[in-house]
């Protein structure tokens, strides 16, 4: 069976360097998350410092997400340059993503409920606002990102949101005192949709919107404004942290703000507009960067990262269910050594190379990807 005009096209028109960051993105969360649901963690007389490896790589997988959003805006405004009429087709792709999010959270319940919103919900959100902010320019987008930031620290300060939020609390409950049942949150869906979940719009729709500038500046052959304004990103965020210990008093009653903004914590719920400066400023800088490699140097589209990224939302999605519903009856559930850990992971990103490359053949049909195409060419 052939593929349709618009698989064609979209094929063609890939850029190696951006899957190959894709695929980055999802061997960071895989080993992030693996790591965290199959080690069994410090035993007595332990700490996390006897355990520098699946510390590191516990950190570096806080840089997944970031990425994972900023390529979403990306790759949005790229299909929006693409088309004729792109508004309708980023409607259904947004509606679709939301329905692999509530499936996903469906086929999870041990981590999510209903009322979670997770990296999925917020890309499906962000992409149905995808047709009215694509019609910002630049410095519209930057300015509301700016706004999306601040917005999220009022808000948090009122609600007197947490650090950190606890998986309880982003499923929609509140933790009962000593012998009292949970109670739900007020606000439910739309309190974590907005601020309090996983991934809320407010901060997080701030990577999206970088990720649209980007792409901008990419498709006008302007590398050097990308660059520059990853690194002015960094350096504001980098500054914010920087201060962010001293509390400023010198802003007397609204020192608790700035506080709050320049707060930078692990794990990142929920994230900080420090937090969203230093990643998605990082996340400015690694597109750069791959694009920089795939200009002057080439990218096979057999390379491990770049396969890995075309296949990106259908290990999400396995990764999930598979590493965390499954290796509860399995008895694997925190319950293996360090080293054994680090051999799952190994194996789970080596095996979701080859058997990627080898379902290339067949153009990855019936994945999430696929389907994606299929419900909204």
């Amino acid at each position: 069976m052939k593929g349709s005009g618009a698989d064609t096209v979209e094929v063609a028109t890939r850029r190696r360097g951006i899957d190959a960051l894709r695929g980055l993105a999802v061997v960071l969360m895989m080993e992030q998350h693996l790591g965290v649901w199959l080690w069994r963690w410090p035993g007595r007389g332990e700490s996390l410092a006897d355990y520098p490896t699946l510390v590191l790589l516990n950190a570096l997988g806080g840089a997944a997400a970031p990425l994972f959003v900023t390529l979403a805006g990306y790759g949005s405004m790229l299909l929006a340059q693409r088309r004729q009429a792109p508004d309708v087709t980023l409607l259904r792709r947004g509606v679709v993503i939301l329905g692999f999010a509530y499936a996903l959270s469906l086929a999870t319940p041990s981590w999510f409920t209903w009322r979670s919103w997770f990296v999925l919900h917020l890309i499906g959100a962000s992409t149905l606002l995808a047709p009215v902010l694509r019609r910002l320019p630049n410095y519209g987008l930057l300015a509301a990102g700016a706004a999306v930031l601040w917005v999220s620290v009022i808000a948090q300060t009122l609600l007197e949101t947490p650090f950190p939020l606890s998986n309880m609390r982003m499923g929609g409950w509140v933790r009962g005192g000593h012998g009292i049942a949970p109670t739900l949150l007020d606000g439910g869906l739309w309190r974590l949709m907005t601020f309090e979940g996983h991934f809320p719009l407010f901060p997080w729709l701030a990577f999206y919107m970088l990720g649209m500038v980007s792409a901008r500046l990419s498709s006008a052959g302007l590398p050097k404004r990308q660059i520059t304004l990853g690194i002015t990103l960094l350096a504001a965020g980098g500054t914010l942290a920087a201060l962010g210990p001293a509390g400023l008093g010198l802003l007397g009653q609204h020192s608790h703000l700035f506080s709050r903004a320049a707060n930078v914590h692990a794990p990142f719920y929920p994230a900080t507009p420090a937090f969203v400066l230093l990643l998605g400023g990082g996340a400015l800088l690694a597109i750069g960067g791959a694009e920089h490699w795939e200009k002057r140097r080439g990218l096979s589209a057999e390379a491990p990262l770049v396969v890995l990224g075309r296949v990106s939302l259908t290990l999400l999605l396995l990764h999930v269910v598979v590493g965390r519903e499954l290796s509860r009856p399995l008895g694997l559930w925190r319950n293996c050594s360090a080293e054994t850990t680090l051999i799952v992971i190994a194996a789970s990103v080596v095996g979701a190379s080859l058997l990627a490359r080898r379902w290339g053949r067949a153009k990855h049909r019936y994945g999430a990807e696929w389907l994606l195409r299929k419900l909204a060419p």
